[in-house]
């Protein structure tokens, strides 16, 4: 996947969905283990497919670290909402 040039940016381009910005000094043990486990389909002994994650390399945890955090922004994310809706139900219900 190719990054976008400057001047598609400019045309009004945008990264790709999915997407993870980097800085510039991230080192290349960080990078092979942000991509430390790959999704296979496994069989089970009675012949079921399944999805399982196997790792690729020992370490991972620059790809745990990642994991976590994205884990953690979607629970803030519905936190705030719950709590907006909650403002909202209780404005209705007291008249206001």
């Amino acid at each position: 996947m190719a990054r976008p040039t400057d001047e598609d940016m400019a045309d009004g381009a945008a990264f790709p969905s999915g997407s993870v910005h980097l800085p510039h000094w991230v080192e290349n043990e960080w990078l092979k283990q942000f991509v430390a486990e790959q999704l296979v389909t496994v069989h089970t002994k009675r012949g079921f497919a399944r999805l399982e994650w196997q790792k690729l390399r020992e370490r991972n945890e620059a790809l745990d670290c990642r994991v976590c955090h994205h884990a953690y922004l979607m629970r803030r994310r519905e936190t705030r909402r719950s709590t907006a809706l909650a403002r909202v139900v209780s404005q209705f219900e007291g008249g206001a």
